[in-house]
């Protein structure tokens, strides 16, 4: 069993708590646990008081199940253990979440490995499941990979508190919808390798402008310039506010920023690309050239947004050590990629789904249509139609208006010849794409059902048809997917 190389008195310092019950004097952790349903022997149980679960209810359950030290902040909840565990270690915290916080910082220090802090507007999840593809195909267990969506001030904690002494190498996706935010999650996992993956007109309502995204994205590259002398930034230079920001900060920076390109001259650079056919998910064969020498292979993953993706990756793993060349190419030619995100897969009619449902902002909505643009030049009558299924793009602000009618152009620009829009920015989607004096076809809709309906009518007619899906997560398209999918 791995064990954590902390004393209970270390912790009380970290945390700034107060004993109720010191417990065993010898005790030795074996992990940072806040889930009662996986409570391990001996391990520290942090009792997080949530909106809708309180931590603390389940602190007893947590004793008995051997966990050896509880942490939280409702002394008389915590005291009520005291007679039935008094071999359990009892510590009273202020703030549970800001003692989780410290309690990571302090932990992350314990380490000295290369952490990989990503953020950034669009494709943060993708370049994460790809380093994950290729730490997997060698040494699966020595690289700390965000899990899901712990990528907040409560998730990035949770996945520091996982680190071992087996890890050789982390990533931290790192998420944000206001200034500062990166900033404290950076001094908490205290990376030391940068990476933002693009800025958008993503979070407006708090953000004001993409001028805004920029600032607050980097956070994360400012503090690593600031805290780490052998750190490192790598920069997307094919985003022009992030070429822009790269020519600023290596004239004042004392790293030495790295650069990656699908087109220009850059440390990680796309020599070539191919695109491949359905069969391939319409991915690409590729050739990479890197300080390490160039590697070629395939990505089965559509649009040139995820060769992006898939270049970032390979910066980096070789950047951090984390994987070779090989290991590289393996795992980018079988990646696993988190659900609702670049998903092709046939309906019953035959009809093929690309379904990208998670999430949605303009960058990652104009993304998809030039995906989509790029199927139709490159397999030209494959499809009878293209058909998008569009919902909601949140949080956007006074410009959201503006930006649903912005997508509805580029949709109609891309070559998408039915549009079915859903959810209160239906009629501006419906707007811009009625009016480019293209010959389309638009509907909008009031419920996933009715829309639903609408779509599985005409693939029925029409099954040679090339379905996309899209929306904010609140906009709930996956139902629609799901339904395409499971019917």
């Amino acid at each position: 069993m791995k064990t954590l190389s902390l004393k209970f008195h270390e912790i009380r310092t970290a945390v700034d708590g107060r004993i109720l019950q010191e417990g065993a004097s010898d005790q030795i952790y074996s992990a940072f646990i806040s889930d009662s349903r996986k409570i391990e022997k001996d391990c520290i149980f942090l009792c997080i008081a949530g909106n809708k679960v309180d931590g603390h209810d389940f602190a007893s359950q947590a004793a008995d199940s051997g966990a050896a030290l509880i942490i939280g902040q409702n002394e008389t909840k915590l005291r009520a253990l005291e007679n039935n565990h008094p071999r359990v270690g009892l510590m009273l915290v202020k703030d549970a979440l800001r003692a989780t916080q410290a309690l990571a910082t302090y932990y992350r220090s314990k380490f000295e490995i290369p952490v990989i802090g990503l953020t950034g507007s669009s494709g943060k999840t993708t370049t994460k499941d790809l380093i994950a593809s290729i730490a997997n195909v060698s040494n699966k267990d020595h690289t700390l990979i965000t899990e899901g969506t712990l990528n907040n001030h409560w998730g990035v904690p949770q996945m520091i508190l996982r680190l071992n002494q087996s890890h050789r190498a982390a990533v931290l996706e790192m998420g944000m919808s206001d200034f500062g935010e990166i900033q404290s999650l950076a001094a908490i996992g205290q990376p030391t390798i940068g990476y933002i993956t693009a800025i958008g007109p993503a979070h407006l309502e708090k953000l004001g402008s993409v001028e805004g995204v920029l600032r607050a994205k980097r956070e994360l590259f400012d503090w690593i310039n600031l805290h780490q002398t052998k750190g490192q930034l790598l920069f997307n230079i094919d985003d022009p506010l992030l070429a822009k920001l790269h020519s600023e900060i290596k004239t004042q920076c004392r790293l030495s920023p790295l650069t990656l390109s699908l087109q220009s001259e850059a440390d990680f650079q796309l020599l070539r690309c191919s695109q491949l056919d359905e069969d391939g998910h319409f991915g690409w064969h590729y050739e990479i050239k890197t300080p390490n020498g160039t590697i070629e292979g395939t990505l089965p993953l559509p649009g040139k947004h995820n060769l992006t993706n898939a270049l970032a990756a390979v910066a980096l793993t070789l950047v951090s050590g984390i994987a070779g060349k090989n290991d590289i190419k393996a795992g980018l030619a079988k990646p696993k990629i988190s659900s609702l995100r670049s998903e092709l897969f046939r309906s019953k009619h035959g009809a093929t789904i690309y379904n990208d449902s998670y999430n949605a902002n303009p960058t990652s909505v104009g993304a998809l249509f030039d995906t989509a643009h790029l199927i139709l030049e490159n397999f030209q009558g494959r499809y009878d139609e293209i058909i998008a299924a569009v919902g909601d793009m949140l949080e956007l602000g006074p410009t959201a208006n503006e930006l649903h009618r912005d997508m509805g152009r580029k949709a109609a620009e891309s070559g998408v010849t039915t549009l079915l829009a859903l959810g209160h920015h239906r009629e501006h989607w419906a707007d811009g794409f009625q009016n480019t004096g293209r010959k389309v076809e638009c509907r909008t809709f009031q419920d996933h059902e009715s829309l639903y309906r609408d779509l599985q009518h005409r693939l029925e007619l029409k099954p040679r048809a090339l379905v996309l899906v899209k929306g904010s997560r609140g906009a709930k398209m996956d139902l629609v997917a799901s339904q395409l999918k499971a019917k």
